[in-house]
């Protein structure tokens, strides 16, 4: 196909990028799989194909699915946050689930395959919210599918309501006060006492650049303000209440590092911890391996049981937040942690033979490396926690051929309308 052109294509499944798929034939005979968003199986849809099949666009939808419901969001289709809103709940749960029940069944049959844990609406907690200023209009929200557009976010059903209402907030301080062409990432993290704000620059810039925020913040429940520039570390602005978050487990609290990680969902939190207790419940003083520990999700419910453990992370940050909450909580005595790349540098066999249960929730990249490594170690007990379901398959295929056997997965659709989901894996010898 050398130039442009219109076709009529009929939608055979939703695929596993979230986006309707149509099967064509070449001149070659060969078959050409074209994904198309926002489209449903049975659809005919008019299309346009440039050149090579590089990319399509749709003319109109011709014939309507059955199963295509009104969408919820006023942004559907125009923010890239949601793929599938439009689609009958059910066939969309049901096509979710299978995403990992029929791979997994394949690599390991006598797995038990519990049933999916479905986050409600406005339950999302953390984001991050793109920002940009082109002469006196500004442009805040998330980015369109495939695109560096930002969508001017007015209303969200995935995001916590409060979150929400703090972006419009922000909408006309930042419109009076930052420069033309002026851009800058913004996460925010809510937290028990209210709002934890990191500011993510691309220019140099003075702190006294940033004097518009403190009113702000004391009037609308920040409890800290922090700034990154370029690729230096995060300064802290200021701390205005509290920057604790009570987990799920015991009455324990964490202490975030700025704009750092943890569960999208106290849910998905909830359902993850709930999961690693239940295969440790009839153990006591077991030796645990915390890895990508963050400021301790895991690590801090664990140590509150007296557990053992040793959290290891490439954040400093997250680590110094880690120890400091540990030691509030008197629950320091038994934690080790130690700062390093899990990604590149290696862990000694030695030392990870010390261990009876490895917990792993690395980048949605994976750890192929590390995943040898502990399997080498036959550390007893694994649990292996990802938020991409192929780089979990990945992962789980090399504990497989090492003699580990899955013995249950738990998957958490904590990313609702999306093609990502959040898996828990229990590995045995």
């Amino acid at each position: 196909m050398s130039k442009n052109y219109d076709l009529k294509v009929k939608i055979e499944k939703i695929n596993s990028k979230a986006e309707g798929e149509a099967v064509l034939t070449s001149h070659f005979q060969n078959k050409v799989f074209l994904s198309i968003p926002y489209t449903l199986p049975d659809e005919l849809v008019s299309i346009n194909v440039k050149k090579n099949y590089s990319s399509v666009s749709i003319n109109e939808i011709l014939k309507f699915s059955a199963d295509r419901k009104n969408h919820i969001c006023s942004h559907f289709t125009k923010c890239g946050g949601c793929l599938l809103q439009h689609w009958d709940f059910r066939k969309y749960t049901d096509w979710k689930f299978n995403l990992l029940f029929n791979p997994i069944r394949k690599i390991s049959p006598s797995t038990i395959i519990k049933k999916m844990q479905i986050a409600k609406h406005y339950s999302r907690r953390r984001c991050k919210i793109f920002v940009r200023k082109i002469k006196s209009e500004l442009f805040i929200g998330f980015k369109s599918y495939k695109s560096n557009q930002i969508v001017n976010l007015t209303d969200c059903i995935i995001l916590d309501r409060e979150i929400l209402n703090l972006i419009k907030k922000l909408f006309p301080l930042l419109r009076e006060n930052m420069l033309d062409r002026e851009e800058m990432l913004i996460h925010i993290n809510k937290l028990d006492a209210g709002f934890d704000v990191l500011l993510e620059i691309i220019k140099d810039y003075d702190f006294n650049d940033l004097n518009y925020f403190n009113s702000f913040c004391n009037s609308n429940n920040i409890v800290r303000l922090s700034i990154k520039q370029k690729n230096h570390k995060s300064e802290l602005i200021g701390v205005f209440d509290k920057t604790s978050l009570t987990l799920s487990a015991n009455k324990i609290y964490m202490l975030p590092s700025p704009g750092g990680f943890f569960q999208a969902t106290q849910f998905a939190e909830k359902v993850i911890l709930d999961e690693i207790f239940l295969n440790i419940r009839k153990t006591n003083n077991l030796k645990i391996l915390d890895l990508f520990s963050g400021s301790g999700t895991f690590s801090l419910p664990l140590l509150s049981f007296k557990h053992h453990v040793c959290s290891i992370d490439l954040n400093e940050d997250s680590i110094i937040s880690l120890i400091k909450a540990s030691k509030e909580q008197n629950i320091f005595n038994n934690l080790k942690t130690i700062t390093q790349n899990l990604k590149k540098d290696k862990l000694e066999i030695n030392f990870l033979k010390l261990f009876d249960l490895a917990i792993l929730d690395p980048p949605r990249s994976g750890a192929e490396l590390l995943y040898i490594k502990i399997a080498e170690a036959k550390i007893p007990k694994i649990i292996s926690i990802s938020c991409d379901l192929n780089t979990f398959l990945k992962d789980s295929k090399i504990l497989l051929k090492n003699s580990y056997k899955l013995k249950s997965v738990i998957p958490i659709d904590q990313f609702l309308f999306t093609r990502h989901l959040e898996t828990v894996g229990v590995f045995e010898l």
